[in-house]
């Protein structure tokens, strides 16, 4: 190599212990750095809109904007970027916006050898998107939000890009997954749980877990028995049809999906 050429090192020093170990072996400095370099975990979000920035509710120019509410305290319109994405005519979104903002660590950045990190983070992060929009996006775009003060989810149009019909499998085995995920608590949680209270004061944590219990072993006393009837006045509407599709599925096959000895271990509001 030519004493003049400058190498430029395009990744993340999370990595150079394991392609820079030469490196590390011969220069200390190189070695000090990457060993005491402190990094921070970022997040992003792109959101594209139905509607553009006057009808969000914003007057004024297009905007990079931070110092707003955690976890997404800044705000750019990339709606010229638009112009460089592919869309129908007729799905075109008419705004494009970016947030993003520090992402805290909730547990010690394990090795490389934990491949299930990756996955809790990104669920991680899906829900507290989720919350963001809902509680701090209509703040900032008044004209997306609904009636009821909350974000508006909206599904204009469902396309099929691929189908592929097939009887469901209820025979092999399938892994478990989204058990080692950690629980999301609410952040407003005790608070509600203060507020119901007070609404109802006749409500007692040992009622509480009393319906849950009954609502469980009710359900899967249901489910073992392929019929979801006692079942219905604990579940959703949408709960409710997607268990249905699985009994009919076990039914029109003549099996029967039976948990033993089935108990709840611990309850904890969430």
């Amino acid at each position: 190599m030519n004493p003049q050429d400058v190498v430029v090192l395009g990744i993340s020093i999370g990595m150079f212990p394991y392609i820079c170990a030469d490196l590390m072996g011969v220069d200390s400095r190189f070695r000090a750095m990457v060993e005491n370099l402190q990094t921070t975990q970022t997040r992003g979000l792109q959101l594209w809109l139905g509607k553009d920035l006057r009808a969000l509710g914003w007057s004024g120019p297009q905007p990079v904007l931070g110092n707003y509410t955690l976890p997404y305290d800044t705000w750019a319109d990339m709606t010229h970027l638009l112009d460089r994405e592919q869309w129908p005519a007729a799905k075109r979104p008419k705004n494009l916006a970016y947030v993003c903002g520090v992402l805290l660590d909730d547990e010690p950045v394990p090795p490389r050898s934990d491949h299930g990190y990756p996955e809790r983070q990104r669920n991680r992060v899906g829900q507290e998107s989720r919350d963001w929009l809902e509680s701090a996006g209509p703040a900032l775009w008044p004209g997306a939000a609904a009636p009821n003060g909350r974000f508006d989810w909206q599904v204009t149009t469902i396309d099929l890009v691929h189908a592929d019909p097939r009887p469901p499998t209820v025979t092999n085995p399938v892994p478990e997954r989204g058990a080692d995920v950690p629980t999301y608590r609410a952040p407003d949680l005790d608070a509600a749980w203060q507020r119901l209270l007070a609404d109802d004061p006749a409500i007692a944590r040992e009622q509480f877990d009393a319906r849950v219990d009954l609502a469980y072993r009710t359900l899967n006393e249901a489910w073992a028995r392929n019929d979801l009837g006692p079942a219905r006045g604990f579940v959703s509407d949408g709960l409710y049809d997607y268990l249905g599709y699985w009994v009919s599925a076990y039914a029109a096959q003549g099996l029967h999906n039976q948990l033993d000895d089935m108990r709840i271990t611990r309850r904890a509001l969430a």
